[in-house]
């Protein structure tokens, strides 16, 4: 049966693995550590992702820290992206299948890597959390906390991508540092992530500052293939 896969990834400490996008942000409108502060409050629990989201929109929205799209280029362009993610998202291409980055990072930040330059091209599909616009003047509007995502949505989100490209439950797998990214799949790749996140995945890849990201793929084909045969891709010669 020649079964066509959807890959599920994870962003931010997945493919950024020093560092967070809204840092980077912060780092590039002026506001580094309020952001550190707000991302802190959110590991802790102490506020929601929505929440989180509405915080960084007010703060990017003030006249001496205003977020804008060259902003935004200057992260993008700068940022400490995790080794082999080009090869990895043209193997799958090749390959006929289908890629999905699934965020809690802002929309106008990872909708860049569905339309990242390079014979690899993008991701097929972004889910990311939706802010207003982005312009040159700010954002084009405020925050509408009744559209905000929360991680808890990302299985759901995903189920209705895959209901929509036709792929068979058992035939996903998804990659990720926390729980709500690895229950994204039927299959699952914990990266460089915690040890209650590693012991629920199916597989586990711990490569630190070095992580290698066809390594993680690797051990994605792998839990794919015990249902369905699939050569092993060979990586590209760079």
């Amino acid at each position: 049966m020649n079964q066509r896969f959807l890959h599920v990834v994870g962003f931010d400490h997945t493919f950024c693995p020093s560092t967070s996008s809204s840092v980077q942000l912060g780092l590039a409108a002026g506001c580094h550590h309020e952001v550190l502060w707000l991302e802190a409050a959110l590991r802790r629990g102490e506020m929601t992702a929505a929440e989180f989201a509405a915080r960084t929109h007010a703060l990017w929205s003030e006249p001496r820290r205003r977020l804008t799209p060259e902003h935004v280029a200057e992260v993008f362009d700068r940022a400490p992206w995790i080794d082999g993610l080009d090869e990895v998202l043209e193997d799958i291409r090749a390959r006929g299948e289908f890629s999905v980055l699934v965020t809690m990072s802002p929309d106008f930040v990872a909708n860049l890597l569905q339309h990242r330059e390079g014979e690899a091209g993008g991701f097929d599909s972004v889910i990311a959390q939706p802010y207003p616009a982005l312009t040159d003047t700010g954002f084009a509007g405020p925050f509408d906390r009744a559209t905000a995502l929360v991680p808890a949505d990302k299985p759901r989100l995903v189920a209705e991508l895959r209901q929509e490209l036709g792929v068979e439950v058992e035939a996903v797998v998804s990659y990720g540092d926390s729980l709500h990214d690895i229950a994204a799949g039927y299959w699952s790749v914990a990266v460089n992530a915690p040890q209650a996140v590693q012991d629920a995945a199916d597989a586990s890849y711990s490569g630190g500052m070095s992580c290698d990201f066809w390594a993680v793929y690797q051990l994605g084909r792998g839990l794919l293939e015990y249902r369905w045969a699939s050569p092993r891709p060979t990586r590209p010669v760079s």
